[in-house]
């Protein structure tokens, strides 16, 4: 993995407080998945 520098990505934050940094560029179909994953944090 290398680190992307140039694009920040994005962070999500959960309801109960947790951050979740998602790199720019992933696609959608994972971001669904991981938004899945992390929506009861």
């Amino acid at each position: 993995m290398e680190a992307q520098t140039a694009s920040p990505g994005m962070e999500i934050v959960t309801p109960r407080g947790f951050v979740v940094r998602v790199p720019e560029g992933v696609k959608a179909a994972h971001l669904r998945a991981v938004l899945a994953a992390v929506r009861d944090l």
